[in-house]
């Protein structure tokens, strides 16, 4: 995929226009990144995304998420599902754009598998599950066999810190909440969508 800061704002709108997509560039080149982050969003978005994000947005919101994890959550639900509702995997057991597991750790947050299809609801039982693990080290999750020792601090110990760096805490978030099992594979590219997606150079 070739990144949207390389062909330029300019260009990316015009394609997104010819395309019917709903996309807000000029997104903060500062050192802040602040809500609504959909608006902010520098990929070029159907209508279905948009409106995904920004309920997506309006949870995060809800639950007063600092924003740079809220930037890290959508980057993952974007890895995960494109931010689709509709996405379905696992054979039908991982629905909605965060593809919460029937059997995984977030699943006890919610009702049935419309709550979990839900964007509003899904992003509202994550940081439920993000805020009961806070500190714990612990990899709960559909996947057995995880190692919290190499998975570094969760993302609210990390904000905590002082740790502002969106890769860094869209990492955190992949192990410890959204992909509970260790691994390096997809990484690096969590980390390129979440820096396409908010190109803030100074939280980097």
């Amino acid at each position: 995929m070739v990144p949207l800061f390389a062909i330029g704002a300019a260009t990316a709108g015009a394609v997104a226009a010819y395309f019917g997509w709903r996309s807000y560039f000029g997104a903060p080149s500062g050192d802040t990144i602040q809500y609504p982050l959909y608006s902010k969003i520098a990929y070029p978005l159907t209508n279905a995304q948009m409106d995904a994000a920004e309920q997506v947005d309006a949870a995060l919101i809800d639950e007063r998420v600092p924003p740079e994890i809220g930037a890290a959550i959508l980057a993952n639900f974007y890895a995960e599902s494109k931010l689709d509702p509709n996405a379905v995997g696992d054979a039908g057991a991982s629905v909605g754009v965060a593809q919460i597991h029937v059997n995984g750790g977030v699943a006890p947050y919610l009702s049935n598998l419309a709550d979990r299809a839900d964007p509003y609801k899904s992003t509202v039982a994550m940081v439920k599950f993000m805020r009961a693990n806070k500190g714990t080290r612990t990899i709960a999750g559909a996947s057995p066999g995880g190692d919290p020792s190499k998975a570094g601090p969760d993302p609210l110990t990390l904000y905590e810190s002082g740790n502002r760096n969106l890769k860094n805490l869209t990492t955190s978030f992949r192990f410890h909440v959204e992909r509970p099992r260790y691994s390096a594979d997809g990484v690096a590219r969590r980390e390129d969508i979440v820096a396409q997606m908010f190109p803030v150079r100074a939280i980097y």
